[in-house]
This record gives C-alpha cells, structure tokens and sequence, in this order.
C-alpha cells in the first residue's frame, strides 16, 4: 500500500542501488586507488610496482615532452610571422628585377637618342628627350639601389638555411683499430663552407655542395638542393643527395634519425696512363692536374635525355694535401650539366716523399641517371640509375619526404621496448636541439626583418618586412 501510495519512494531506492553500482565500479579507478602498491600504473593485484629508476626515466620523459611542446610552439609562432614576412621580400625581389629591366631599357633608348643627337646636334626635341631619359634612368638606378641589398639578404639566409640542413647529417669513417681487431668510427667534420654553391632553372633555384674531412681527401660530399614550391611564400622542396669519397666505409645519421651506412668504398684510386712525374712546385702540379682532366669526359645517359656531355669546370672546386698519410697534392674537379655537378673527378700525387711519386685518378657520381666516365674516350666508369629516391651502396639520393619514409619504416622495424624508449629519448633532445637552433635562427632573421623599413609594391606607405 505504501508503494502504490508514493511511487517516487520506490524509484528513490532503485536510483540509490544504481548509484552505490556506479561508486563500486569506479573506485578503482579513482586517484587515491593508485596509492595501493599492489594496484600502481592501473596494473592488476599482484603485478610488481615500477622500479624507482623507472619512475624517475618517466618522469624526465615527461619534462622533455612538455619542454619540446613549448619549444615547438614557440617555433610554429615565429614561423607564421616569418612566413607573411617572407612573401613580401619575394615581391620585392621581382620589383628589383623589374627596375633592373627598366635601367637596360633607358639605357638602350638613350644610346639611340645619343646617336641621333650626333647626325643632327640642333634637334631640340631629340635634346629633350635625351634629358628625360636621363631622369628616367637616375630615377631606376635608385630603385635598384635601393632594392639590391634584398637579393644579398635571400642570398644569404637561404645559405643559413642549406648550412644547418648540412650540419643535421653526421658522418664518421669506419676504421679497423689495430688494438681491439675491431672497426670503429671516427667522425668526420663538415667544412664550414660549401665548395659550390649554384643555381639551375631545370634543378633546383638554390643548391650548395659540402664535403666532410677537414685533413687530406673529404670522405663525403653532400647536395642540398632547394626546389621552388608551387605556391609563393611557401617553404621549398628539398631534396639530398650524398657520395661516399672514401676509401673506407662510412656511416651517415641525419638529426631526425635517418641513417645509412656505405656497403663498398666511394672512390678506387687508378693510376693515370702516361702521365707525367708530379711536378715539384705547386703552381705546375695544379697545371698538371688541369692538363689531365681535359683527358677525361663523363656522359649522362638519363631516360629522355639521350647521351648529355658533361662539362669540365676548369678550375678544382677544391685542393687538399697530407703529407703524412702520404697525399702529396690532390684536387676535386666537377663536371656540371647546365651549372648542376653530375661527377666529381679526383687527381692525387702519391706517395709523398717517394722519389718516383705518380699521378692517381678516381671518378664519383653525385647526380642521378647512368652515368659513363671516358679516358681518351675510352670507358673505364660506369654507374647504374641513381635518380630519386636511390639508396645504393656508395651513393644515395633522397627527397626529404622520401626520407621521413624511411625513417618511419626504420622505427617500425626495430620497435621492441628497450629500444623504443631509447629511441623516443633520443629523439626528444634532437628534436628540442633542432627547434631550438630554427628558434634562435628565426628570432635574428624576424629581428632584422623589423628593424629595415621597405616599401610594398604598389603602395606609398612604408612598411616593416
């Protein structure tokens, strides 16, 4: 009778059984639940607690992630700055080659005014005119002046740029140690500046060459190839491309975690046929190499390009010498098609101190496509296709996408716990390292963006860039 009387009464006692179900089911979970040892981690009754040492390894992942969080978006923030900055130093790249434009063409119109003025000197219209040239061309000349200093500044931020992507690869030379009868690696340091720097319509519209090996011959030479993206202002397409020039084996770790380690040496030395005995002074060795190097011819057999001549630049990209190791001399020659290196072609003088030291000769790809190397048009080298994306083993040649590829099938590959760990720590403090080098970069490059005035195209105000 109660219950039909107050039927509230009845759904109050089933709602307090539902509730007290609910309380039983999540006070395991609850926080205070975590401080039982037989239950820490969300583990079961009767797993062991983590060690203290494994706490303490968490605890420091933790404070890497949210110091690489921060980092990472302190980075994001100066990167969006910089990027509705960068368009406008673009423009005002085509507004300087537009002035330049505009300087050629005065200049032709008042030659021809000049040359009219010579047959008939009381024309007072032809002397008119000439004025109004003039002005017209002291009025461009400013501009020109006035923009020229942001080529140098794109010129050498993008070097800043191609630079740290360089200095991200580190590379060491696998020796045998006679101690421990077991190879070691020995690292190998970049020279701070490239040997070519170059510009090619079909290629790449900025791109540098860099070596590693601070003593004698560089071990590795590497292409940092910028690719113009499709939409102004956006970031480049870049693309990598690395050569083995060592007689040994070397191994390559790029800061993100890719790596790569040669199968075979990048360079076999050969004598050069009928060469002469290196000369004592340097001045006549360098002579001597350049005579040599007319000898040799390098044909690129790319798919659709038929067989493309290489050419011989004249002058070495680089010398080097170590008399102890016995390298009397030596030179990097490079062979270019349009202004891009294809192949590098080394002379060296060995052995130094020998009375009857002789002439040597190596070739080494660093482009794609087969390649044939000719010694008085004779064969005597030959590559296989080494186009994008190639990993062989004395050469390789990635898109920076490709690489992040391989550099995710790498991780999934060697995914056990321990190793796992380990990677994800040290790939945090590369990764802190990293944003934190774009960080200070970006600070100075905003820094400077503010502190010069420029006037956008098109408008009178003056803005910062």
């Amino acid at each position: 009778m109660i219950l039909q009387a107050n039927p509230s009464r009845k759904l109050s006692l089933v709602g307090r059984l539902g509730v007290w179900a609910l309380v039983a089911i999540l006070l395991p979970l609850a926080p205070g639940w975590a401080r039982n040892p037989d239950h820490q981690d969300g583990g079961e009754k009767g797993e062991p607690a983590p060690a203290a040492g494994q706490r303490k390894a968490d605890t420091e992942d933790e404070s890497s992630d949210l110091e690489a969080l921060k980092l990472e978006a302190e980075f994001t923030a100066r990167e969006a700055e910089l990027r509705q900055a960068y368009p406008s130093l673009k423009r005002a790249m085509g507004e300087l080659e537009q002035a330049e434009a505009e300087v050629k063409a005065v200049r032709a119109r008042a030659f021809a005014v000049r040359q009219q003025l010579a047959a008939t000197p009381e024309d007072a219209g032809l002397r008119d005119e000439l004025s109004r040239l003039l002005r017209e061309r002291q009025v461009a000349q400013e501009r020109v002046a006035r923009l020229l200093p942001l080529r140098m500044e794109l010129r050498e931020r993008r070097m800043q740029e191609m630079r740290q992507r360089a200095e991200a690869f580190q590379v060491a030379q696998r020796r045998s140690s006679p101690d421990t009868q077991r190879s070691v690696d020995v690292p190998l340091e970049m020279r701070r500046e490239p040997l070519v720097r170059y510009s090619e319509v079909l290629w790449a519209e900025d791109a540098t060459l860099w070596v590693w090996g601070q003593r004698g011959r560089p071990r590795a030479a590497l292409l940092v190839e910028a690719y113009p993206f499709p939409t102004e202002g956006e970031e480049p397409l870049w693309c990598y491309v690395m050569t083995s020039l060592s007689d040994d084996l070397i191994r390559v770790e790029q800061s993100g975690g890719w790596q790569w380690s040669s199968q075979k040496p990048g360079v076999v030395l050969r004598p050069v046929p009928g060469a002469a005995a290196p000369a004592e002074a340097e001045p006549e060795r360098l002579s001597q190499m350049q005579q040599m190097a007319q000898r040799f011819a390098v044909a690129n057999l790319g798919p659709g390009y038929g067989r493309q001549r290489a050419r011989l630049e004249p002058v070495p990209a680089h010398r080097y010498a170590d008399p102890e190791s016995g390298l009397q001399d030596g030179a990097i020659f490079v062979l270019t098609l349009g202004r891009r290196p294809f192949a590098l072609l080394l002379f060296e003088s060995r052995p130094a101190g020998s009375p009857s030291p002789s002439w040597h000769y190596a070739l080494a790809r660093i482009g794609g496509g087969v390649m044939v190397g000719l010694l008085d048009d004779r064969e005597v080298w030959r590559t296989t296709n080494g186009n994008p994306d190639y990993v062989g083993d004395e050469y390789w040649c990635l898109e920076e996408t490709a690489m992040r590829a391989q550099i995710r099938q790498q991780k999934g590959e060697h995914a056990t716990p321990e190793s796992e760990r380990r990677r994800q720590a040290i790939e945090r403090r590369l990764r802190m390292e990293r944003l934190q080098r774009q960080v200070d970069r970006l600070q100075r490059e905003l820094d400077e963006l503010k502190r010069t005035p420029m006037d956008e195209p098109g408008e009178g105000g003056r803005q910062s860039r």
